[in-house]
């Protein structure tokens, strides 16, 4: 196994495994806990996952790309504001790829409900601060932070989500 420093980040592949998997243009690579998404793939997917959301009653359409046991990540498509959330073992790092929204953190969760497993969600997030976020923008919420996306209306967000483990 080769050991390599990339941009202060120590990754480890088994280099004949990816040399014998490499992905084609615009195809994600997945292989023993190794993963690539591309630029085509990812705009091929936040394309269709934004039609889909335009189409839905929610205004969100999400796909979960790869998952560990420690993290997983996700796209996220929204022609509509969500609810407020806040995950009590995930951290959350949004990339934004395309589109605008306001991210709302801090505050609390107004209508708060609470799932055995840690997940709470409200109607809103109240008394927290807000950020405009555009293509570029990237996220960082921690575990235990309430946070909710608006979008507002005629606009539109697709951002790269990846959740990890606290």
């Amino acid at each position: 196994m080769k050991k390599m420093l990339v941009a202060g980040v120590l990754l480890a592949a088994t280099v004949a495994a990816a040399a014998q998997k490499a992905p084609q243009a615009g195809q994600p690579m997945s292989t023993d806990g190794f993963h690539v998404s591309t630029p085509p793939e990812l705009k091929k997917q936040s394309t269709e996952l934004l039609e889909q959301a335009a189409k839905s009653d929610s205004g969100s359409v999400s796909v979960t790309l790869e998952k560990y046991p420690t993290h997983f990540m996700m796209i996220n498509a929204r022609t509509k504001s969500g609810g407020g959330e806040l995950h009590e073992h995930w951290a959350d790092i949004f990339v934004v790829l395309d589109g605008e929204a306001t991210v709302v953190t801090g505050g609390h969760l107004s209508d708060e409900t609470v799932k055995g497993d840690g997940e709470h969600r409200g109607t809103a997030v109240v008394g927290g601060t807000s950020v405009v976020v555009h293509k570029g923008d990237i996220v960082q919420v921690a575990a235990g932070t309430p946070h909710q996306t608006i979008v507002a209306p005629g606009k539109f967000s697709v951002y790269y989500v990846i959740k990890i483990k606290q």
